[in-house]
């Protein structure tokens, strides 16, 4: 399931090194991978330490924020 997610960002041309990585897991990396596709900072919650739903949150307050801007 890693290795979908990591084909879904290459189809969108997306920068996979981001999350392409042992240490994240098949729904980490989608969250992050939705994020990219949103241009929002992924860099806030791409940490493997951060639960599922703790990515989700940061990710739907930085889109917020994004389309307040």
């Amino acid at each position: 399931y890693q290795q979908l997610e990591i084909t879904e960002g290459l189809e969108d041309n997306l920068d996979i090194s981001i999350y392409a990585k042992p240490e994240f897991d098949e729904e980490q990396m989608k969250e992050i991978r939705l994020g990219l596709e949103e241009n929002i900072d992924v860099s806030q919650y791409a940490n493997p330490t951060f639960t599922l739903d703790k990515m989700e949150k940061i990710r739907r307050k930085l889109l917020k924020e994004s389309t307040l801007s």
